[in-house]
């Protein structure tokens, strides 16, 4: 199962590789500064949660006319859009929110097998568990690899 932790610590690989800048603000919160063609930077938040991702990012400074008819836009807007919201912070700022679910899902012994080709690995046996049963989908999957041949 994908824990928090787990997937905190792809996050800040992954935002490492991208050589991005960012800062843990705690063990589950990253704040990215996103490039940007128009403005410099955009900040944005990721927050990991048990079962899902939160990213906040910031749109736009608190409206200086027509506020009413903005915040009023935007709530009617949320009404029809799945797992993207806007929200104002508490300055008043705009900002953008989207949930995406941490899901795990099997992988098929033929995916599994293309991965470790494309790795340049040979399976040398296949389990269904530590003790060496038949392999079976939905259990356990265990392999024996070596370094292909060449």
């Amino acid at each position: 199962m994908t824990t928090p932790s787990t997937a905190a610590r792809v996050i800040d690989a992954a935002l490492g590789d991208m050589e991005l800048q960012f800062e843990r603000l705690d063990d589950n919160t990253f704040v990215v500064a996103l490039p940007g063609e128009k403005r410099l930077k955009t900040a944005c938040w990721l927050t990991v949660g048990a079962h899902a991702l939160e990213i906040e990012a910031f749109v736009m400074r608190k409206p200086d006319e027509n506020r009413e008819q903005v915040y009023a836009f935007l709530l009617q807007r949320n009404v029809r859009m799945y797992a993207v919201s806007w929200a104002i912070d508490a300055s008043g700022d705009v900002v953008r929110t989207t949930t995406e679910q941490l899901t795990l899902r099997w992988s098929l012994r033929s995916e599994m097998r293309l991965l470790f080709e494309l790795a340049s690995l040979d399976v040398i046996a296949e389990y269904g568990d530590f003790s060496g049963g038949p392999p079976a989908y939905g259990r356990e999957q265990v392999w024996v690899l070596g370094h292909a041949a060449d």
